[in-house]
């Protein structure tokens, strides 16, 4: 009687630990998922007025002069965003080309969950313009050689914005003489804020829609007058308006 009790106890223990191990097998412990940083990306999108920008398609600046835009190239960097505090979430330092094909820029991570107002500038910083050599840059890098060139020399600097095309100087509607907007120059190192009262979804990759209307870098100037380019130097009063419009070529668009 006392060994089939005993042998009862020893099956009943074995089976127990039978079952827990059957039960650790199956139900592994819950755990917890890694979250997604929150970040900003910039989608970028060219325009003329209210169309889409497409090289050497014909345009009428305010003073009815018919011109195109053949190409269109320029620096930004230094991007920051701020809260409605004014605390800094994001400072993001890199330089960046900018052409038509380009429409995306990926900022990196907020440490916030609104972003009120955000800020970057038009060129290549003072301390990289006048001390970088492109050609010491690696392959890829924006301040690397660029095809087609975005540098004067070592002892000029870089080319800030490049916009170049054809405009009609002879008054038959046809755009037929060549113009160069070359800027650089420190001087010139423009600087973009604009208003984004835009809220953050933490854990996610958040979008920032900017228009760039390439027709407003010309408010003011008259393309059909032999004057309306510019190398900087030789014309800085012209190069210094164009920069100058850069205010309002930048807009946030809201979906």
């Amino acid at each position: 009687m006392k060994t089939s009790f005993k042998q009862a106890t020893i099956i009943g223990l074995a089976a127990l630990t039978s079952l827990s191990a059957c039960r650790k097998d199956e139900d592994p412990p819950a755990q917890t998922p890694t979250p997604t940083p929150t970040s900003i990306k910039l989608e970028l999108e060219h325009k003329v007025g209210s169309s889409a920008l497409v090289l050497n398609s014909n345009l009428t600046d305010a003073f009815g002069t018919v011109f195109t835009i053949s190409r269109a190239d320029f620096y930004v960097n230094g991007f920051a965003f701020t809260n409605d505090m004014g605390d800094t979430i994001l400072n993001h330092t890199p330089h960046y080309v900018v052409r038509p094909n380009v429409t995306e820029i990926v900022l990196g991570n907020v440490s916030g969950t609104h972003a009120h107002e955000m800020s970057f500038n038009i060129g290549v910083d003072p301390a990289s313009n006048l001390s970088v050599d492109p050609a010491t840059q690696p392959a890829g890098s924006a301040l690397g050689v660029q095809t087609p060139s975005m540098y004067w020399s070592w002892s000029s600097g870089y080319r800030f914005v490049v916009i170049e095309g054809n405009a009609d100087r002879n008054a038959d509607g046809v755009p037929e003489s060549m113009y160069q907007f070359h800027i650089g120059m420190n001087s010139l190192y423009k600087a973009i804020e604009l208003h984004l009262h835009q809220d953050l979804t933490a854990n996610a990759s958040n979008t920032v829609h900017i228009e760039i209307d390439y027709l407003r870098f010309f408010d003011g100037i008259n393309m059909s007058l032999s004057t309306s380019h510019t190398h900087t130097m030789d014309n800085m009063p012209l190069a210094t308006q164009f920069m100058n419009n850069a205010d309002s070529v930048f807009s946030v668009h809201v979906h």
